[in-house]
């Protein structure tokens, strides 16, 4: 059987970022490689032997943290709380903000939280 040659531009070609690391692409894409809105992204580096995370199981649960100071604090307060009765608590994603506009100016904000911990493990 005899091999066919790829039209031009579908074969791949190495691209450097701007640190000079190179990846291949295809059609001038990184192959494999997208941020979420679907545009061409770096590639995902794998961690280094030393960055590898431990194994762990998590929990999540939901807090709602509220202030009148901004959007930080009501997460630093809901935090803050939290740590005051839970152990292990390790991160959080942010899955809401709402306020309340008075006279035109936000007064107060309101942040749902999904905060995550690990259970089973007194580290």
């Amino acid at each position: 059987m005899r091999e066919v040659a790829a039209p031009p531009g579908d074969e791949p070609r190495r691209r450097r970022d701007p640190a000079g690391r190179s990846w291949p692409t295809a059609r001038g894409r990184p192959v494999g490689h997208y941020r979420r809105d679907g545009a061409p992204g770096l590639p995902v580096r794998a961690p280094a032997p030393e960055e590898e995370p431990v194994s762990h199981v998590y929990k999540k649960i939901e807090l709602v943290g509220s202030s009148r100071d901004g959007v930080d604090d009501a997460i630093r307060r809901a935090i803050r709380k939290a740590g005051e009765s839970m152990r292990n608590l390790d991160w959080f994603e942010v899955k809401e903000i709402r306020g309340w506009i008075q006279d035109g100016e936000a007064q107060h904000f309101q942040v749902t939280l999904q905060v995550g911990f690990r259970i089973g493990d007194d580290e």
